[in-house]
């Protein structure tokens, strides 16, 4: 896999092209879940009682919030690697639940990339970029909006 410089998101952008993985192979786990119920302390019942998450309507327990980042971020650097300076920051916005047993994949479109001499900073340029994941059915499940300071070629 090749390293994704700022120049080449530059041209993704102009060419309106997205950065896409396939669906994933294997299903989120409840294992993958409670790790990270333990890890966390994030007790909530939605994560842990699939009783507590039917009489609200849904069929099961469904992943944390704030694990979906790291999922789709590990997920996607299987196919994708961007040359990475430094993550600035992130906003997440859950769309529907993802359960244990759903399948993701990951869309990454560059919203804007910022060139200007003044914003280099290390030899790396501001770019943000918008991250959707989508479940099996094509339902989108989660939109993440990144803010990463991404390697110049040299």
């Amino acid at each position: 896999m090749e390293k994704l410089y700022f120049e080449d998101l530059e041209t993704l952008k102009a060419s309106k092209a997205t950065l896409e993985t396939p669906l994933s192979p294997s299903p989120i786990t409840v294992s993958c879940i409670q790790e990270y119920i333990e890890i966390t302390s994030d007790h909530h019942a939605s994560h842990s009682d699939s009783r507590y998450n039917l009489r609200f309507g849904y069929m099961d327990i469904f992943v944390p919030g704030f694990l979906m980042p790291g999922l789709a971020e590990g997920f996607f650097r299987r196919y994708h690697e961007y040359a990475l300076h430094m993550n600035r920051g992130f906003s997440a916005k859950p769309i529907i639940p993802l359960y244990p047993g759903n399948h993701i994949r990951v869309v990454d479109e560059i919203l804007q990339t910022k060139s200007h001499p003044r914003l280099v900073v290390d030899n790396s340029s501001p770019v943000s970029i918008r991250r959707k994941v989508f479940n099996e059915n094509q339902d989108l499940v989660y939109i993440l909006e990144l803010d990463y300071l991404v390697s110049r070629r040299q």
